[in-house]
């Protein structure tokens, strides 16, 4: 999913957490997580896994 807010500045995360809420998606896998944004997602009832690699291999991960 594209992120509209990736040039956002401070208070992005919330918006950027709004968007997989709104599409019915419970867990975000991303190379890195900022602690506000882990909150911003938490939040929304969402999952937050942090994995390095590509994205198979970070959905690989999810599934264990």
């Amino acid at each position: 999913m594209k992120n509209p807010f990736s040039r956002g500045g401070s208070g992005a995360g919330f918006g950027v957490a709004k968007m997989p809420a709104d599409r019915g998606i419970d867990l975000v896998v991303a190379g890195e997580f900022g602690p506000k944004m882990i909150g911003a997602l938490e939040k929304r009832g969402l999952r937050a896994l942090e994995a390095a690699g590509t994205v198979r291999e970070g959905l690989a991960a999810a599934c264990v």
